[in-house]
């Protein structure tokens, strides 16, 4: 118990980039470090797992947001936490929107332990991949927003909508960060894959330009 790798404040955390694959941090706190935080940051809303194991004494942990970005933690700021006794291990499991967010290792009354944190987190994808996995939504005339994300481990996401009647169709995709595209398709003969001509309309703006389709 002699190197500190953690920060003991909010400003001084340790930062790290979350990933799917899990991480973990060996360190320790004790009577003489009564407190280890790690600095993190979601670009869009995810799914966090956290645990904490390998104890020798009884030491807690803590999820916070540090909403006000005052260096402090008020009151309302700690979103979760595990407080098992003894040597029982930790463990934290929580949906967190985009934004920054700390861990934060404590020992329960001063007792000195050696610890391992391990955490990752995976993005929630709201959207089919597929055709057949689609997510239905109902369209009306007031707009509605869906907040998702694409890339390499997810290249697609498929929404699916029905029209009663002959309508003015309107679409557009925003909020981009890197180039992404988009498609309307009728899937004529029902089969749940993308024939030729079955594609209706597409927009293919590069880099971060805005998508729309108007049909």
């Amino acid at each position: 118990m002699t190197i500190d790798g953690a920060g003991n404040t909010l400003l001084s955390a340790r930062e790290f980039n979350i990933t799917p694959t899990t991480q973990t941090f060996t360190d320790w706190v004790g009577s003489s470090d009564l407190d280890d935080f790690y600095r993190f940051s979601l670009s869009n809303s995810s799914s966090f797992n956290l645990a904490l194991n390998g104890l020798v004494a009884d030491a807690d942990v803590q999820l916070i947001r540090d909403a006000n970005s005052n260096g402090i933690i008020d009151s309302g700021e700690v979103i979760a936490s595990s407080t098992n006794g003894s040597t029982t291990a930790e463990s934290i499991s929580r949906t967190l929107d985009a934004g920054t967010y700390y861990t934060r290792v404590y020992p329960f009354n001063g007792a000195n332990t050696n610890y391992n944190l391990s955490v990752f987190a995976t993005i929630n994808d709201f959207a089919g991949n597929n055709l057949n996995s689609a997510r239905q939504i109902n369209l009306d005339s007031v707009a509605s927003t869906y907040s998702d994300w694409v890339g390499s481990s997810d290249t697609d996401d498929y929404y699916r909508f029905s029209l009663g009647t002959k309508s003015s169709f309107n679409l557009a995709l925003n909020g981009l960060v890197a180039d992404a595209d988009v498609q309307l398709i009728r899937d004529a003969n029902s089969n749940g894959i993308i024939d030729s001509g079955e594609v209706i309309a597409s927009s293919t703006n590069g880099s971060t330009t805005a998508e729309s389709i108007s049909r």
